[in-house]
């Protein structure tokens, strides 16, 4: 976990120091992002379904080619995980289980984009290029019910997602390559859509992905 702390605080360190001696010589813009996250895990089984979140964090955008291609690492707070359900029913008996994740990451990607304005107001971006993830917290949730002749009898149980002992397994290092483009309009207020697909397993003893769907409003400064 240290390890992991200090490869983060380090890549931060120097994607900072890069971008301030870019800035100084060339221009470099800065922006916030926030927005909608749909995940999952791929791997889990047909009956694992999407799950809502959020993420927010900073971006800077550093010129390497003239106005054409940039290179944008940022760092992001985003939520992942997924949500399953499973029922039964046979001639008075019903039996439902429930079960969700919410692992929560911080996450540095690094990502090549290739620019193009329109004009003025309106360019978009295609962008492409690795991230590393470190969990910092979660939940696993399972929420099972069983109704036979009119009773109902539920189970609760809750665990740390990332808990070596009481956890379910989840790795904290998420490593995988991301995937978008984005709309500017007006030079500042930002539009985008991002997919990621995770390339290290999710769990200690499950080979199982992330997956990451990511709606992101935004403003550059």
């Amino acid at each position: 976990m240290k390890k992991l702390v200090l490869l983060f605080a380090c890549a931060f360190c120097m994607l900072s120091a890069s971008a301030q001696s870019a800035s100084e010589n060339e221009g470099v813009t800065w922006g916030v992002r926030a927005g909608f996250n749909l995940s999952n895990q791929h791997g889990y089984g047909e009956n694992a379904g999407s799950k809502p979140g959020f993420h927010v964090g900073v971006v800077a955008d550093i010129p390497i080619i003239s106005q054409y291609f940039y290179v944008q690492p940022g760092l992001y707070y985003t939520m992942k995980g997924y949500k399953a359900s499973y029922s039964d029913s046979d001639d008075g008996y019903y039996w439902k289980e429930t079960e969700k994740t919410t692992p929560s990451f911080l996450e540095i990607p690094i990502l090549l984009s290739g620019r193009y304005a329109f004009n003025d107001k309106v360019g978009v971006q295609v962008d492409f290029g690795p991230y590393l993830a470190i969990g910092i917290a979660g939940k696993y949730k399972d929420e099972e019910t069983e109704t036979y002749d009119g009773e109902t009898d539920t189970d609760k149980y809750d665990c740390d997602y990332f808990g070596d002992k009481k956890g379910i397994g989840g790795k904290r290092f998420d490593f995988g390559l991301s995937v978008g483009a984005g709309v500017t309009f007006v030079k500042h207020y930002y539009l985008g859509l991002h997919y990621e697909l995770g390339l290290t397993n999710a769990y200690k003893y499950e080979k199982i992905k992330n997956r990451n769907f990511m709606i992101s409003l935004g403003y550059n400064f």
